[in-house]
């Protein structure tokens, strides 16, 4: 089994592009559908490439960058997919906070896409099992949680994505539900995928950047690097200690990861987050930033953040 760990979650359109071409189920945590159509001139553009690199080439740079010859993005990737016979059917293990909210407003906002008839909508049934299965643009798609998805029947090699926006709860902005716990869900699932994609979505602003590390996690418990998932479960630990406001508990739990774990950023970047002595925040974050490019400022991540995760805005934030 391959894992592959990305920042945006549209570089997987690629990934899949390299394996045999051949129908599949996609097990997709996440907090979003990235099901939407897109025109024919943009999927013509990818259907006519004949390498992943051609592929990876068509992906906008960012969301918010005009299209431009580019075919592809964060919120359409699997509508190409599918129709490059990549993807036959998606199985979208969503959120609490996503399923929980109103489940009116989740077909609401389907049935506005492109390309969307109404009647696919109408052909929506709650599953034995408590999901909801239907077509939305020829894809066949069931929606449920992580622990209805426990009890499904799935075919054995049925690729598993994940983007950690998955694990974090709006609007408290904490980690809902650990690594360890849907590893174990998936680990039961007794499957075989040629690959596993895990996503950061850091970038884009829908990943807080203190939980980029989830993503090492995952990966770390799908490779079954024992030492690292220890690691990683206790940054977890002093993330949760963070957002309870216990700063001097994260923050001496930091220093003792930091001198076990000196080239982690994430570590680095916790420090700085829960120091309550300015120059030492500020050194942690410069430390977190030369490890890792990823930590350092950056207006537009810190700008995205605001419509990705519906946090407030006001006047002195902009200025």
């Amino acid at each position: 089994m391959k894992v592959l760990t990305i920042e945006e979650h549209s570089s997987v359109l690629a990934a899949w592009w390299g394996l045999p071409r051949r129908p599949r189920t996609l097990v997709y945590f996440d907090a979003h559908l990235d099901l939407q159509q897109i025109s024919p001139a943009r999927l013509r553009r990818i259907v006519d490439c004949t390498t992943a690199q051609q592929v990876a080439a068509l992906s906008k740079p960012h969301h918010l960058h005009p299209d431009e010859g580019f075919s592809y993005s964060i919120e359409d990737f699997l509508y190409p997919a599918h129709r490059l016979g990549m993807i036959e059917r998606i199985v979208w293990v969503a959120p609490p906070h996503v399923l929980s909210a109103d489940p009116s407003a989740t077909f609401e906002r389907m049935q506005q896409m492109d390309g969307v008839e109404f009647e696919e909508l109408l052909n929506f049934q709650r599953r034995p099992d408590g999901g909801v299965q239907g077509r939305l643009l020829g894809v066949e798609l069931t929606i449920c949680d992580f622990n209805q998805l426990a009890r499904m029947s799935l075919p054995v090699d049925s690729l598993i994505d994940i983007d950690i926006d998955f694990f974090i709860a709006l609007p408290d902005e904490s980690a809902w539900v650990s690594p360890c716990d849907v590893f174990g869900i998936i680990e039961a699932l007794c499957l075989s995928p040629e690959l596993v994609t895990i996503s950061r979505s850091v970038g884009s602003g829908f990943t807080p950047l203190c939980y980029r590390f989830l993503a090492d996690h995952l990966a770390a418990l799908f490779e079954g690097r024992a030492a690292d998932c220890s690691h990683f479960e206790r940054l977890g630990e002093i993330a949760a200690l963070r957002r309870a406001g216990t700063l001097e508990s994260a923050a001496s739990a930091c220093r003792s990861e930091v001198e076990r774990h000196p080239s982690c950023p994430a570590t680095w970047h916790l420090l700085s987050l829960a120091s309550s002595h300015p120059q030492e925040a500020r050194d942690c974050r410069d430390r977190a930033a030369d490890l890792c490019p990823a930590y350092k400022v950056s207006v537009l991540r810190d700008a995205c953040e605001f419509p990705a995760r519906g946090l407030p805005l006001n006047l002195a934030t902009v200025r």
